[in-house]
């Protein structure tokens, strides 16, 4: 099997009667995103060889011959820039979740939660991550009739509004 280096994160693993096994796999959709998030590790990175969806396909079905997962962890960059990978790719999967900063309209995908990442109120998801975010995240979050969670990355600008976000989302 051909090696997809840097793309496949890691192999969640667990542990049950001293037979460790990997349970669960995170996949770099794409290195591709539609924004450029000041608090973004991931575009510091050299990631530009992608695979089409056919090579991921390939990769996905060789490993589930060796392993029985249960979770994916689609990111990205934006892994909304790759419905055609997301549309293929999650049926191999029990249990899928897609990060997305949710300014793409979110699909309803059989299986798949997606996390939507809010920093903040509108003041502070905007300086992390650029004017008209928050709003068009806000109308895709109201719009999808897909399961979603949201996600904070916590930093030096918005660690003081976690509670005004709590408050807004779930007040």
């Amino acid at each position: 099997m051909r090696r997809s280096t840097g793309l496949i994160k890691g192999l969640l693993r667990i542990t049950l009667n001293r037979m460790s096994r990997p349970i669960g796999v995170q996949i770099d959709t794409t290195y591709r995103c539609n924004l450029n998030c000041i608090h973004c590790y991931f575009k510091e990175q050299d990631h530009r060889n992608e695979l089409t969806t056919n090579q991921w396909v390939e990769e996905i079905e060789g490993l589930q011959n060796r392993f029985d997962f249960l979770h994916c962890a689609w990111v990205g960059g934006e892994p909304l820039l790759r419905p055609d990978l997301l549309d293929r790719c999650t049926k191999y999967f029990k249990l899928n979740w897609v990060v997305t900063n949710g300014t793409i309209g979110i699909p309803d995908l059989k299986g798949c939660n997606f996390f939507v990442s809010i920093d903040g109120t509108k003041r502070c998801h905007e300086l992390i991550r650029g004017k008209g975010t928050y709003e068009r995240a806000v109308q895709n979050i109201i719009s999808s009739k897909a399961r979603i969670c949201l996600g904070m990355t916590v930093n030096s600008i918005n660690y003081g509004c976690i509670s005004d976000v709590l408050e807004e989302w779930y007040g």
